[in-house]
């Protein structure tokens, strides 16, 4: 039996009932052979020929079997054992792919990069999650935590009822601490209309449903690219000349507003006020009169009116 590492691991409270509901509520076929793991193994020291999952990623994840191939392609890409994804890791992957389905837009391990950051759970360190990138938010309202996931730890048997065609053996059956983070990802105008086109309709994780889900998985794989959106570099008025650009804004507005019928409107009213301002001055005080000032300023520098 392999040694773990990354231990000790938390015995399984799952029991058959449990199992039997994964293949009755979440529409498994029987083909797949899943079962509790034997006393000792853990999600590290599984057997030869199986895999593990966590209950948690079919109960509220919307996983199922056979297992999607973007995921098991982003975990050989990754060098990552199957049982270090963390349940929050799966929701995000999930959303994201299931909208670009929508749209009929490939997304994967190219794609996750360019949205998300992979880091470790702080919760328990072996095991990564992924967190999104500064203003790339996509998916609302997904959870970070799980009630006992770990302890939901169930094996099943790989072969094609359960990976498909994919070669499972290209994803790592021990546990790795050298994951490497992704790298840096600038924003371009390829990923600006990605992320444009799968924020339609502002989507959020409970609209995520097994039944929603499962058309995504019935649909063709997406193959197109986003439109693309054009980066615009912010305009920033040159120092010491904010005011004056204000000013020169609010000239414009007003000058704009001459034309416009309300403008005109208002240009009046304020007229009609100030002639009958002027007329109540003069009625109150008749010998009241504009006259002009002059100002002499005498060789002795006193200003005199």
């Amino acid at each position: 039996m392999a040694l773990e590492k990354f231990g000790p691991h938390l015995k399984t409270i799952l029991e058959a009932k449990h199992i039997e509901a994964i293949y009755e509520l979440w529409g498994v076929d029987y083909t797949v052979e899943i079962e509790l793991p034997e006393d000792g193994r853990t999600p590290e020291t599984m057997r030869p020929g199986y895999g593990g999952a966590y209950m948690s990623h079919f109960e509220d994840g919307g996983l199922s079997f056979p297992l999607p191939r973007f995921l098991l392609e982003a975990l050989a890409e990754l060098k990552m054992a199957f049982t270090q994804m963390a349940t929050n890791f799966f929701r995000y992957f999930l959303a994201s792919w299931v909208r670009a389905q929508e749209e009929g837009l490939e997304f994967g391990f190219r794609e996750l990069k360019q949205l998300f950051a992979i880091k470790r759970n702080n919760g328990f360190p072996s095991t990564m999650i992924l967190a999104p990138r500064s203003g790339r938010v996509i998916i609302e309202g997904i959870p970070n935590k799980d009630d006992r996931w770990r302890e939901k730890f169930f094996v099943f048997k790989v072969n094609p009822a359960s990976v498909g065609d994919f070669d499972f053996e290209r994803i790592p059956r021990e546990w790795s601490d050298n994951i490497e983070p992704f790298s840096p990802a600038p924003m371009t105008p390829e990923l600006r209309g990605l992320m444009a086109t799968l924020r339609r309709g502002s989507p959020r994780w409970l609209a995520f449903t097994h039944d929603r889900i499962r058309t995504a998985y019935a649909l063709p794989s997406g193959v197109n690219r986003a439109t693309h959106v054009a980066l615009v570099a912010p305009v920033r008025p040159k120092k010491g000349r904010g005011n004056k650009r204000k000013r020169e804004n609010e000239v414009l507005l007003d000058c704009h507003d001459e034309f416009s019928e309300v403008g005109s409107l208002e240009r009046a009213q304020k007229i009609q006020r100030g002639l009958v301002h002027r007329s109540r001055l003069q009625a109150q005080s008749p010998g009241l009169q504009a006259r002009p000032v002059s100002i002499a300023i005498p060789a002795g520098g006193t200003r005199k009116a």
